[in-house]
């Protein structure tokens, strides 16, 4: 277990019942045909504390997930003051509404102290099935 890890794990434990708190976008999820890649988009408002962890857990009730878990390899900048992190799915191969959710965890501090964070997100992907061909 890396320092990093332990150090979340004692923040949880010291304040396990911390309601969603956390400041961010989520990206908004534009039609997509069936088995197409997808990348869900949240971005942190805040500024979380540098070499700290940031995770993002996916789940689903609609399809299943390959992959549920992503950290800070997933974020695109991660020199920003607001990063922002992908997850890369794929998009199932039956046309419908589907719904995602996550839960967003960080540390970011304030002037007197440094806190766990926490967001829930959601996205609502729909997959479209493609056009027919019509036959002149």
């Amino acid at each position: 277990m890396t320092i990093a890890a332990i150090l979340r794990l004692l923040v949880e434990l010291v304040a396990p019942a911390t309601p969603p708190d956390g400041h961010v976008a989520v990206g908004k999820l534009t039609p997509v045909a069936p088995g197409a890649a997808i990348e869900l988009s949240v971005t942190i408002l805040d500024s979380p504390l540098s070499g700290m962890p940031v995770e993002l857990w996916l789940w689903s009730t609609d399809i299943a997930l390959a992959d549920n878990r992503f950290d800070a390899r997933d974020v695109v900048d991660p020199q920003a003051t607001q990063p922002r992190m992908r997850a890369k799915l794929l998009a199932p191969q039956q046309p419908g509404q589907y719904a995602i959710f996550g839960r967003l965890s960080y540390v970011s501090c304030g002037e007197q102290r440094c806190r766990a964070r926490r967001a829930d997100v959601s996205w609502q992907l729909e997959v479209t099935a493609p056009p027919v061909a019509s036959v002149p």
